[in-house]
């Protein structure tokens, strides 16, 4: 019973050093970032392949979500997030991208689908990249920072199935990806002890993507790159090994090199889930441009 009552203690301890880190990191954040200088939104532009172009027609992409998706913590005067994404599409398939980016910093689930909704009005695209989740965990983690409407992972499923389906109904052929929150590039929410409850609910949020790719023809779920795998793409540029090298000042966003990262992952990650491989171009097409105008 003593051992019992010990381990109770220690882990009681333990839990309340970790909310008191993760409040202390939360305001923080919020009061030296909160008017954080970020890329217009919406955002949009042209970007066409280096090598030689192997197809006439153009492929269309929307990035869409919360701060990531606006491209907080970049330096550039536009996104990263969607340039990066959209040059390894248009490196992969030969062709190029024309990108839109929108977003609302602080933005949930609910808020995200209602910016798709609004985009879809007036245009069609090819792949949409949905950032979103980190702010569905933070009000439902926070009450105080909560706006109108429920948060829990069942709302949180509810919220992203409406997604898909507003999508589909509208272009069938539209590829939908869902990434996996980068909680590997913040060194702030991967600290312990707080990373030790933050990462499996982080997991349990990205589950739900990952149950909707599953269910729904057309939904990629994107796993978040590893500690490993992070490392081998900054050996390969060159870069220092260090996840710091892939932060921006406020330590929770990326910085341009860690958009650029994780956009090729993204890109990388959902070819190879649909199972494509070079040469593409033949496979883009039956794949991605069934709803494609010509250039």
């Amino acid at each position: 019973r003593r051992v019992h009552g010990g381990v109770c203690q220690v882990g009681a301890v333990v839990c309340g050093i970790a909310l008191c880190q993760g409040v202390f990191f939360y305001t923080k954040y919020a009061l030296r970032h909160r008017r954080q200088k970020h890329p217009p939104t919406p955002d949009s532009g042209v970007v066409t392949p280096r090598r030689r172009k192997t197809d006439s027609r153009v492929a269309r992409l929307l990035v869409v979500g919360d701060s990531l998706a606006v491209g907080v913590g970049c330096g550039a005067r536009s996104p990263s997030l969607p340039i990066s994404v959209a040059l390894r599409l248009s490196e992969r398939g030969g062709m190029s991208v024309v990108w839109k980016s929108i977003g609302i910093i602080g933005a949930d689930a609910n808020e995200t689908r209602e910016l798709i909704e609004e985009s879809i009005k007036t245009d069609t695209f090819d792949v949409i990249v949905v950032v979103v989740g980190l702010n569905d965990v933070k009000r439902w983690a926070l009450p105080w920072t909560r706006k109108n409407g429920s948060y829990g992972l069942s709302s949180f499923h509810e919220e992203l199935s409406k997604i898909v389906r507003l999508v589909k109904e509208a272009s069938p052929q539209t590829q939908v990806v869902f990434p996996a929150l980068p909680i590997a590039f913040s060194p702030v929410l991967s600290r312990q002890p707080l990373g030790t409850f933050l990462t499996p609910v982080f997991s349990y949020w990205d589950k739900k993507k990952q149950e909707l790719a599953a269910i729904f023809s057309g939904v990629v779920f994107v796993p978040a790159p590893s500690q490993q795998h992070i490392q081998k793409r900054l050996a390969k540029c060159g870069g220092k090994v260090d996840v710091f090298s892939l932060i921006s000042g406020d330590q929770v966003h990326p910085n341009d090199f860690g958009y650029h990262l994780w956009g090729q992952h993204i890109v990388d990650t959902m070819l190879n889930i649909l199972e494509v491989s070079r040469p593409v171009e033949h496979i883009f097409r039956r794949t991605f441009f069934s709803t494609q105008r010509n250039a």
